[in-house]
């Protein structure tokens, strides 16, 4: 199903190449990838998330998205990983689902929480069924996003640990 979806995406800004081997992602911990076509909504959005301490690679389209994830039709590689992709549903190209649909093959990892002008009953099944950890619908105040996007990284992060000294001399590490 992934090599259907890859081999019908004629229009994808990203190449057919084959990537070498020994290439590994770039995994990103704070990074999140933000796709929101509309300009001020975009800008309002990166300094909402920049001042919360994540570093937001901000882009309009699906195309410029799947540029920076370098995601490679060939064999469903990525370049870049970020922590969360937060995107709008619908855009110039292709659609945050249509998105979210092509992430599935490349990085099921990756959460993705999508954000939508037109709500609609069928678009939170499709999205939901796709794989999104959360759907907002505009508008959107600014500390539920901040939340999603807080809670939805914690549920993702593996839990850090602590060391804790034992009684024979030795180390253990318990979750914090």
């Amino acid at each position: 199903m992934c090599q259907e979806h890859a081999i019908s995406r004629e229009s994808a800004a990203c190449p057919l190449r084959q990537r070498d081997a020994n290439t590994k992602p770039l995994y990103r911990e704070r990074t999140l990838l933000l796709i929101e076509d509309d300009t001020e909504m975009r800008r309002l959005l990166e300094r909402a998330l920049t001042r919360d301490g994540y570093t937001v690679v901000a882009v309009e389209d699906g195309d410029q998205a799947l540029d920076w994830l370098g995601l490679c039709l060939f064999d469903g590689s990525l370049e870049n990983v970020p922590a969360l992709i937060v995107s709008d549903v619908r855009l110039p190209h292709f659609s945050g689902l249509e998105l979210l649909e092509g992430l599935l093959c490349a990085a099921q990892e990756i959460p993705v929480i999508l954000i939508t002008g037109f709500p609609s009953e069928e678009t939170y099944a499709e999205a939901f069924e796709l794989g999104a950890a959360r759907v907002l619908a505009k508008p959107f105040d600014l500390d539920a996003l901040r939340l999603a996007v807080f809670t939805v990284l914690e549920a993702h992060s593996p839990l850090p640990t602590l060391p804790v000294r034992e009684g024979n001399g030795g180390w253990t590490k318990l979750p914090v």
